[in-house]
């Protein structure tokens, strides 16, 4: 809040957080001015001089940190040289946004948020309009922001619901030739933003059912179960993250964290000229599926819960070089997921044995045993190491959620390969040893856990990857990760606040003399004070 009066040689802050949560704010400008307030709930921060009292090229930098919870928000007044300033009409650097095709119409909702947009085209003598219903929580002020390529600008507001005008067509037929429209929507109770976009930016992007333009998103990362010998189970993306699984021949997709896969089953004898898809969402929402191929062959199918597709011609009967694109819609929750078959050029392929590749996993020391369990997931394993006649085996004890049905693949750099499954948890039998007593030598083996009820994914491996990695209470090795990147409070001139890390985020963090620090998201958090005198 900026002074008025014989106040305007100052500012004021009001910051607030959680109720009975102790807040410290540390304020630093760049020519040295420092302040620093510690509160519990709010802080009323009282009179801080302006650029009118400090010069004119002073920059403020603020930074809030909830000491119960370790979240940190960072501020700077004004915005200065070197912030980024979104330029709505450079496509480059616009958000990530849901999207429909150039002319397009339909219903679209950011997974996982409250709001979504309906883009409606005008009939008759309204072609040259769309008009847009726009669904957030009841009662919630609702503000909508479209912003053409070409400058055209509209602005609604509306509590729980909002049903604009006509909006001039930018797919050529309103007036405005051909352009790019953004809409950016906000929860004014929440903070919740939400952005659209029409038509898509990626090169292919979305398809529409209707119109039969193929705009596709590029290919996901590849990721296969396992070590990745297995091109049957994939996995990657998952809601708000716009990119394509594929499979090679025939399989299993399921974005991370959404509620749609795909299984892929080839045909065989008399049917070997066709494949089949099963397409499983959540009980109930309606489900619609379009699939196009580069040679211009199109499906769809539209069903409540799951959808069995029949018979779909293969590249046996349309020749080697089709490539087959699969968009999957929940039309209740707005979700959507993309699958290719074959995977064809461009995809990434990861080689699973080079260490630097795989994904991060919580990890146990070379013949170490004892439980682990990803911060945040439901899924844990506890590895436990046979003795006597025993001795070449470890043994999994996997726990996921109550009736859940949970999958594990094991691969190891030797080629060695487990697979597991179970409802709710799974117990192995006999894996041979890792640590060169299993007759495999001293290998590496890492698990991949999937809950194919929730898309949850989780990984673990042994020994640890890092050169230290973790610590083994019962026999003392020090296999411990490396340094986070060193962040401080404020500007960083006291070192006796740090943060950084996280959960699931394997370093350490440290402390040069004594201080606190704290993982940020996390709940442990540690003080180190020094002795004086005889201490």
């Amino acid at each position: 809040i900026d002074g008025m009066a014989s106040m305007d040689n100052y500012y004021f802050l009001s910051i607030m957080g959680d109720v009975g949560h102790s807040i410290r704010a540390v304020l630093q400008g760049n020519d040295g001015y420092t302040l620093t307030w510690t509160n519990y709930g709010s802080i009323w921060t009282d009179k801080i001089h302006n650029t009118k009292a400090r010069g004119e090229d002073v920059v403020d930098f603020l930074q809030v940190q909830d000491l119960n919870s370790g979240e940190i928000a960072y501020f700077r007044f004004p915005c200065a040289a070197g912030s980024r300033k979104v330029n709505m009409h450079s496509k480059e650097e616009l958000p990530e946004a849901q999207c429909f095709t150039r002319g397009g119409g339909g219903y679209r909702k950011t997974p996982g948020g409250s709001m979504s947009v309906s883009k409606i085209n005008g009939v008759g003598s309204n072609k040259g309009c769309y008009y847009l219903s726009i669904m957030g929580e009841v009662g919630h002020k609702v503000t909508a922001i479209l912003e053409g390529s070409d400058g055209y600008h509209r602005h609604f507001e509306g509590f729980g619901s909002i049903w604009s005008d006509c909006v001039h067509q930018s797919d050529g037929n309103g007036g405005r030739g051909q352009t790019h429209d953004f809409l950016q929507l906000q929860d004014e109770q929440t903070g919740e933003v939400a952005y659209y976009e029409w038509p898509c930016r990626s090169e292919r992007g979305y398809m529409s059912g209707s119109t039969g333009e193929q705009d596709f998103p590029p290919l996901c990362e590849k990721k296969h179960a396992g070590l990745g010998h297995s091109q049957a189970v994939c996995h990657g993306g998952g809601p708000g993250i716009m990119c394509a699984l594929c499979i090679e021949k025939q399989g299993y997709c399921k974005a991370t964290g959404g509620s749609l896969s795909v299984s892929k089953i080839d045909g065989m004898a008399s049917m070997d000229n066709y494949y089949f898809l099963s397409i499983m969402g959540d009980v109930g929402h309606s489900i619609r599926a379009v699939l196009q191929g580069n040679d211009g062959y199109t499906l769809t199918w539209t069903n409540y819960g799951s959808i069995w597709t029949d018979k779909i011609h293969n590249t046996k009967a349309r020749g080697e070089d089709v490539v087959d694109f699969l968009q999957v819609q929940d039309l209740n929750s707005g979700e959507i997921a993309y699958f290719r078959f074959p995977c064809a050029a461009g995809s990434r392929k990861v080689n699973m044995h080079s260490k630097e590749e795989l994904p991060e996993a919580q990890c146990f020391t070379r013949g170490g045993g004892g439980y682990r369990k990803t911060p945040g997931g439901s899924m844990s394993v506890s590895k436990i190491n046979g003795v006597g006649s025993n001795k070449g085996c470890y043994y999994l004890s996997i726990m996921g959620e109550v009736g859940h049905k949970v999958t594990a693949i094991l691969e190891g750099s030797d080629g060695y390969h487990r697979h597991f499954e179970g409802f709710g948890s799974i117990w192995s039998d006999c894996v041979h040893q890792s640590d060169g007593n299993g007759g495999r030598g001293q290998t590496h083996d890492f698990l991949q856990l999937q809950d194919e009820q929730t898309g949850e994914v989780a990984y673990y491996e042994w020994p640890c990857r890092s050169e230290r990695g973790y610590m083994s209470g019962s026999t003392g090795e020090q296999d411990f990760p490396p340094l986070c990147e060193k962040k401080h409070a404020g500007l960083g001139h006291s070192q006796a606040v740090c943060h950084g890390g996280g959960p699931g985020i394997m370093c350490a963090l440290c402390i040069e003399k004594q201080g606190y620090c704290k993982a940020t998201g996390g709940s442990l958090s540690v003080s180190k004070i020094d002795g004086m005198a005889s201490m």
